[in-house]
């Protein structure tokens, strides 16, 4: 591994010239800032002042929340959500007789084997979910109406 060269004392001496300067330059730059900047805010709060005082004669009320405000305009019911509603109805009238047929076939016949009950009892349980699901099909499209 080759050594590393230490520098020549012309190089150091360039080395701490080049340091000095860039601090002279840093300090040269920070000074003005410092001595400039309470003239900036003392502009800065006279202005201030002024609109405070311009604020205070008028009050103006502002409204943050109307971004968020939807509007929908509806200018009549779609006539196909009114003939899906009424079909919707129907139909859950059918399944409601379906499921109390059902479960009156399973109280009362005797003659029922194991393996009709469990067919009837699925049959049953699948029928509450379509159920189940077309009443909320229905509330969904009752919201369009209002």
């Amino acid at each position: 591994m080759p050594t590393k060269k230490k520098p020549s004392p012309a190089q150091l001496a360039a080395r701490a010239k080049f340091v000095a300067m860039v601090r002279a330059k840093s300090k040269a730059k920070k000074s003005p800032t410092k001595k400039a900047a309470p003239k900036k805010t003392a502009i800065k709060k006279k202005a201030v002042a002024k609109k405070k005082v311009t604020a205070k004669k008028t009050s103006t009320h502002k409204d943050t929340k109307s971004h968020n405000v939807r509007i929908n305009v509806v200018s009549g019911v779609n006539p196909y959500v009114i003939n899906e509603i009424e079909r919707l109805t129907r139909y859950n009238n059918e399944l409601e007789r379906f499921i109390e047929n059902g479960k009156n076939k399973l109280k009362t016949d005797k003659l029922l084997s194991n393996f009709d009950k469990g067919v009837l009892k699925i049959s049953i349980s699948r029928l509450k979910y379509l159920l189940r699901d077309n009443k909320k099909r229905m509330t969904e499209l009752k919201k369009h109406i209002k």
